[in-house]
């Protein structure tokens, strides 16, 4: 007679992916290929960085800063350093008028961050719908 308790089906491994990428999803020139984020970041920029905050479970303050930036690219191993996150926020090289220069490329900025961001959470939805 068979055992009622006895084990007829093994359990499966599920191989789970790293949401690291160790790059950005959307390049600094890349940032109007949403064109509802870029009307955003340049029509309305606080709401922009507030968004991102937001979405990281951050304050709204911090949203527009070198530390924000700093944070995302090391919670998702995106490599660079602070002095690069820095340089990204702060300078432009294309530019001769430095006014112009600080004040489009933090545009960029907030626009590659959260269209990163959303690539990023929208992965997490597809492998949580994968693993359920």
């Amino acid at each position: 007679m068979a055992n009622p308790h006895a084990i007829t089906v093994q359990p499966q491994t599920v191989a789970v992916t790293s949401l690291s990428r160790n790059y950005w999803q959307t390049g600094l020139l890349e940032c109007c290929s949403d064109f509802g984020v870029c009307l955003c970041g340049i029509f309305c920029c606080p709401c922009l960085p507030c968004q991102i905050a937001s979405d990281m479970n951050e304050c709204c303050l911090c949203g527009s800063s070198v530390a924000m930036r700093t944070l995302y690219r090391t919670k998702y191993s995106i490599p660079g350093s602070i002095l690069s996150d820095c340089c990204t926020v702060l300078w432009n090289k294309e530019s001769s008028n430095k006014v112009s220069s600080i004040c489009f490329c933090i545009f960029r900025v907030y626009m590659q961050e959260y269209q990163d961001l959303q690539d990023m959470q929208a992965s997490k939805a597809a492998l949580l719908a994968y693993l359920l």
